[in-house]
């Protein structure tokens, strides 16, 4: 452990999950928290990020899978937004920095539409490499 406390806005509650997306099978275990993407006190709305990790049974997370689009792009990059401290430890482990806007995650990239629900509009996931996680960016527009 790096004795690092779990950040308040995080929620691991499959339920609440469920209130802000669509979940195309039941996790077994999920965290996740939204994010602003802009500067927060502009004029102007702000837009957000949710950034969920969420372990699956292989069955549900072979129907996920199977269920959406691949998307390009080696090594998988998703925002840098997206490297969080509460992350499970094999999620992290994926992890490395790309750019100063982007990570790479080990794993296989999808097109999240089938968890995308008002107000998040697109967004993508990985399935990451050797084990039951999916890494999910969800974004407002």
């Amino acid at each position: 452990m790096n004795g690092q406390k779990e950040t308040a806005s995080v929620d691991q509650h499959v339920e609440n999950l469920r209130k802000r997306i669509a979940l195309p099978a039941t996790p077994v275990e999920v965290w996740f928290e939204e994010v602003p993407r802009g500067k927060q006190g502009g004029i102007g709305p702000t837009d957000f990020l949710l950034i969920a990790a969420m372990r699956f049974g292989q069955d549900d997370l072979g129907r996920v899978i199977g269920a959406a689009q691949p998307r390009p792009g080696s090594p998988p990059r998703l925002s840098s937004l997206a490297q969080r401290p509460w992350l499970p430890e094999q999620v992290r482990l994926a992890i490395q920095p790309y750019d100063d806007r982007s990570v790479a995650v080990r794993g296989n990239k999808f097109d999240a539409a089938q968890f995308a629900k008002s107000p998040f509009s697109s967004g993508t996931f990985v399935a990451v490499e050797g084990g039951e996680y999916i890494l999910l960016v969800l974004e407002t527009n």
